[in-house]
């Protein structure tokens, strides 16, 4: 039975561990647990007050905002305090989170309500007095915080002066409240510079936004491309009347604010719930971070009855999504897995963990010099991170944790597949490499086989078929791909007709690919699709570029001395040029064809996501091409269609983000066909 000292232990215990894991995220903002376990941590820590009022004292965190503020800059006071909000994790607790605001005002009133995302950044206030920014600073501790204007002026989506909206009066006053925040395309950039200047890695975009407008130097807060999205309305003297949060947006929107997008007005906690689970479901295709959807009730006069309740409003929450990183254990690294260029990739074998509601049992490490700067050990604590369905990465490693149990990492001084030395090459990463050719390393020739088959459109083959294939001896090379036999494929279990007359089918019209998809598939170092393309418009047959010297294959405009000299090496090697004449015997297409069709689409871009099921995306791509239009590979604002095959991703949300065309495959099929 716990005793009432037990549980006032337990309560100290919590509110010195929350008040230091504050001091860590606000102050520092170098955080030393992930926000579910500081979340677990609060909840208990309220759930024991609440159990035992009488051991509630006024410094407990549930009496307060936050943490304390960084010193190094000039305090500001807010005047409405910056309060944070309470958290939900499913339908129920929502529905619970309405009843106590309907039990405050002793009313059942039907609601109007706003879903936001929750942005993953540093929250900040802006404050304009006649249309001009006049402060800038941090939420610090709610009550007080920095005053960080220099730093905050230099992003450019906060406006330093408000827009003027025809015939309504700028307001005297405004304060509004954001969440600054860096994209995670450019977060991976920071990165990578850091990490080229042997500097100390961000474990995250959040990390990074307070990181970069912390800097002292407002030079160095512009130099890391920050954004901001605006969500409050904290304080306003004169200009039109505002009565609800949905007012609100649209008004910030006016007078030149950025405003999240696909912010929807719900009319009940149904449609509600529905918004939410939209949130989590685009959550991995956003170029910001989220971590929740913010459901506010859309009435100023009703949140002025609410009020709040110790450090929350009444009229709002935050309905928290399940975390994408977790702290678990890494018990090894495997050296195992072996790229077609002979480079061997660590993964990082670790105690299996639930992130997001998928269980994680390895990560990727990238190479050997972010082993090295990640400071690993085996035995260690590690931060790990998941962002929609790709491979999970670990960010950090929590050194505070270390018991001393902890041993120093040691890579293979021989390939795990063959057998041969390995070596380390300082190519921008320390990569690990075999030093054996890819012909007499399996690891190397499965990686090949599977490039091989994909680039040509065998998208029926994929990486475990093409390892299996391998290891039952049906494959010693790509090229004996196209000496499978429906016979071979059907006595391997779970290996039926259908899939086989698929695999064979495509196989067999991957021989009429054009002699630009061979070059990409061939994997020439140093010849990627652009090259490819310029090589065969240049040569037009294989047994032409075979017998080029380096100084005609660099005189084509785009193709360097480099490339030059790597394409020469790759047809001296007697190895390659047996694959390509078995290729040869095969009926493998070596010719590049003439374009033909009518230009209809010459200047048009084109984007291609999702499952394809009347062309392969091999094919939809050279139909486009010869129609004249550009086919690129990531959505922008200069994209003009997005073709949407099955199970469309991150692209569609990002083209409906833009407000790009959409196109099914009937559509693309209606373009292709159409008559200039």
């Amino acid at each position: 039975m716990t005793t009432g000292t037990e549980v006032q232990h337990r309560i100290e215990e919590l509110r010195h561990q929350i008040e230091y894991h504050n001091y860590r995220y606000y102050v520092l903002s170098d955080p030393q647990v992930t926000d579910a376990e500081y979340d677990e941590l609060f909840l208990e820590l309220r759930r024991l007050e609440e159990a035992h009022p009488e051991l509630v004292t006024p410094d407990s965190p549930t009496q307060r905002v936050g943490a304390g503020v960084v010193t190094d800059f000039a305090k500001v006071v807010h005047e409405v305090p910056m309060l944070s909000l309470s958290n939900v994790f499913s339908a129920t607790e929502l529905e619970e989170w309405l009843n106590r605001a309907n039990k405050f005002l002793g009313s059942h009133a039907d609601y109007e309500y706003t879903v936001e995302p929750k942005i993953d950044g540093l929250s900040v206030s802006l404050l304009y007095e006649n249309g001009t920014l006049v402060r800038g600073a941090t939420r610090g501790d709610g009550i007080q915080g920095d005053d960080i204007t220099p730093n905050l002026k230099t992003i450019k989506t906060v406006p330093l002066r408000l827009h003027k909206v025809e015939g309504e009066e700028t307001p005297r006053l405004l304060e509004v409240r954001g969440e600054v925040y860096m994209a995670r395309t450019t977060f991976e950039k920071l990165n990578q510079e850091l990490a080229q200047k042997g500097e100390k890695l961000f474990a995250n975009p959040r990390n990074s936004a307070a990181g970069s407008v912390r800097q002292k130097d407002p030079t160095a807060t512009q130099k890391r491309p920050l954004n901001i999205f605006i969500y409050t309305l904290a304080q306003k003297q004169g200009g039109p009347e505002i009565k609800t949060q949905w007012e609100a947006l649209h008004y910030f929107e006016k007078l030149g604010f950025r405003v999240a997008p696909d912010i929807v007005l719900c009319k009940t906690l149904e449609e509600v719930e529905v918004q939410v689970k939209k949130w989590l479901e685009k959550r991995s295709g956003l170029d910001f971070e989220i971590d929740g959807a913010v459901v506010k009730i859309n009435d100023f006069a009703t949140e002025e009855k609410l009020g709040y309740v110790g450090r929350d409003p009444r009229w709002a929450t935050a309905y928290k999504f399940p975390p994408l990183e977790a702290v678990t254990r890494l018990n090894d690294i495997d050296w195992h897995s072996i790229r077609r260029t002979g480079s061997i990739n660590p993964l990082a074998v670790l105690e299996p963990v639930d992130i997001g509601g998928i269980t994680i049992k390895s990560a990727t490490l990238f190479n050997l010099d972010m082993i090295e700067k990640l400071g690993l050990k085996i035995g260690d604590l590690v931060l790990v991170k998941r962002a929609g369905d790709v491979i999970p990465n670990v960010v950090k490693v929590m050194e505070e944790r270390r018991t001393g149990a902890e041993k120093p990492f040691q890579y293979p001084q021989t390939c795990l597949s063959c057998g041969a030395p390995t070596t380390r090459k300082e190519d921008g990463g320390g990569r690990l490499y075999c030093t054996n050719n890819s012909y007499n390393c399996p690891g190397q020739m499965k990686d090949w086989i599977t490039f091989f088959a994909a680039t040509m459109g065998i998208e029926g083959l994929g990486e475990r078929n093409a390892h299996r294939f391998y290891d039952e001896g049906l494959l010693k090379d790509y090229a004996d791909l196209y000496k499978l036999t429906k016979n071979e494929l059907t006595n391997l279990e779970r290996v039926g007709k259908r899939l086989a007359d698929n695999l064979l089918n495509q196989i067999a019209a991957s021989k009429q690919n054009p002699l630009r998809l061979l070059l990409v598939a061939l994997g020439i170092p140093q010849v990627g699709v652009k090259a490819a393309e310029m090589l065969a418009s240049q040569f037009r047959s294989l047994d032409n570029l075979m017998v080029a010297e380096v100084e005609t294959i660099e005189d084509i405009k785009g193709i360097g001395k480099v490339a030059a000299e790597s394409i020469v090496r790759f047809f001296q090697n007697e190895a390659n040029r047996a694959v390509i004449e078995k290729l040869r015997a095969v009926g493998v297409n070596m010719l590049e064809p003439e374009r033909e069709g009518k230009k209809t689409l010459a200047g048009k871009t084109f984007v291609l996501t999702g499952n394809l099921v009347k062309y392969t995306r091999n094919q939809a791509e050279e139909l486009l091409k010869a129609r004249g239009a550009t086919v690129g590979s990531a959505v922008s604002k200069n994209t003009d269609f997005l073709v949407a095959g099955d199970k469309a991703g991150s692209k569609l949300t990002k083209a409906q983000q833009l407000g790009i065309t959409i196109v099914s495959e009937d559509e693309l099929q209606t373009l292709l066909e159409a008559e200039a």
